[in-house]
């Protein structure tokens, strides 16, 4: 048997009668970037709550590096890396301070030359307050806690959400070097872009299940976007009916609308040979992505 970072047995969470989760699988190997994919109410915090051991699984297992998150909680948790929480009670605290007792508190190494260094990178200062810090140094601040090393998997719910373009730009950075070491990262997110640039895997998830498995190369391949091109003169549209990648395919006077699947090469290439004046590339909504998984 392989070894495996984390786990997912057959895990359900219910709420009441109703099922929050539902027989979720999912393995992880050591220095793989996995994107959990879905909207809002989808049952992706949840499911990471009961990946950190925040909440008890109604049924299913969960193992991190072979052991039961929910026995010996707190020695398993040591080996998991996540934002930092946000206590409201503590946040009169220097950030220094406030990472020290959260470090306490949590069985994490209070490594001052690591915090001090992830702090330059995400230009946060350590001796103001954590209340004094915006939204962009909040964020950015709880991802220090997150990066503590040493640990064999590192769990995020929406890392990039409000990060300043220097804060995306090591969060991009440090998850890279994590996967060298061969520490896991599972991350959240609505942002389909940001599944594509970074993730071995791609997991959609919708109401509790989960809908889609697959290799990030693959689901590059599979995305949609809606192309609009604009040329210097009316063309035909037998000129583009022809490739095999595209659908919708819509013309008005020199403007060019369609919807393309994959690998653009074609497209560009056919388009070259023309005089282009204006190329738009947009991706499709989260909910049409899952619309169209839906009917996979």
């Amino acid at each position: 048997m392989r070894f495996l970072t984390l786990r997912v047995e057959n895990v359900s969470k219910i709420y009441g009668e109703n099922f929050r989760l539902q027989n979720l699988v999912l393995n992880v190997e050591p220095g793989e970037i996995i994107g959990l994919l879905g909207s809002k109410g989808s049952g992706k915090t949840s499911f990471l709550n009961l990946i950190i051991g925040k909440q008890k699984p109604s049924s299913g297992t969960i193992l991190v590096s072979g052991k039961d998150v929910h026995q010996g909680r707190k020695k398993i948790k040591k080996n998991i890396g996540y934002l930092l929480p946000v206590h409201k009670n503590l946040l009169f605290l220097r950030g220094w301070h406030y990472l020290w007792v959260i470090c306490k508190l949590y069985s994490r190494p209070f490594d001052i030359t690591q915090i001090e260094l992830l702090a330059q990178r995400f230009q946060i200062d350590l001796h103001q307050a954590v209340k004094s810090y915006t939204l962009e140094e909040l964020q950015a601040f709880r991802l220090i806690f997150a990066f503590i090393e040493p640990v064999d998997l590192i769990v995020l719910d929406e890392p990039v959400l409000n990060l300043s373009l220097n804060g995306l730009d090591w969060y991009h950075r440090y998850i890279k070097i994590a996967r060298a070491k061969g520490t896991s990262i599972l991350f959240t997110t609505e942002n389909i872009s940001e599944v594509e640039r970074v993730c071995d895997w791609v997991v959609l998830i919708n109401n509790g299940r989960i809908i889609s498995q697959e290799r990030g190369v693959q689901f590059r391949a599979r995305s949609m976007r809606k192309i609009e091109m604009r040329f210097a003169k009316p063309v035909k549209k037998d000129q583009f009916a022809e490739l095999p990648n595209i659908q919708e395919l819509y013309f008005e006077g020199n403007k060019m609308r369609c919807m393309l699947t994959g690998d653009p090469d074609l497209l560009i290439k056919t388009a070259s040979k023309l005089r282009v004046t204006d190329f738009i590339s947009t991706p499709p909504t989260l909910d049409e992505t899952l619309a169209i998984y839906n009917t996979i």
